[in-house]
């Protein structure tokens, strides 16, 4: 059962009617759902699991040369890639949705 269906169920009296306001909440739910799928939020979740890590984050995003790759080299954007990756991933099984 996804979120809204759970809520719906939630909102559904005895009777079987529902709560007539069940709309509104459920525009409220999924304005908040949406936002824990921003850029913003993913990134908050990636850092905090790169520092549960043992990295420091105290600038933000470790640089190149804290991850020992040259001045010039990637390594730091593909470190960044990857763990937004697995904070959208976080993100999505904690929602339960796609």
């Amino acid at each position: 059962m996804n979120w809204d269906e759970q809520l719906i169920e939630t909102c559904t009296e005895t009777d079987g009617k529902v709560h007539p306001r069940t709309d509104h909440v459920l525009t409220g739910a999924k304005w908040m759902r949406d936002q824990l799928r921003t850029d913003e939020a993913v990134e908050r979740v990636a850092l905090v699991l790169i520092e549960q890590r043992g990295y420091y984050i105290g600038e933000g995003w470790p640089t190149n040369e804290d991850l020992s790759g040259g001045p010039a080299g990637d390594r730091d954007v593909e470190f960044k890639s990857a763990w937004m990756d697995s904070a959208r991933e976080v993100i999505t099984a904690l929602l339960g949705e796609d």
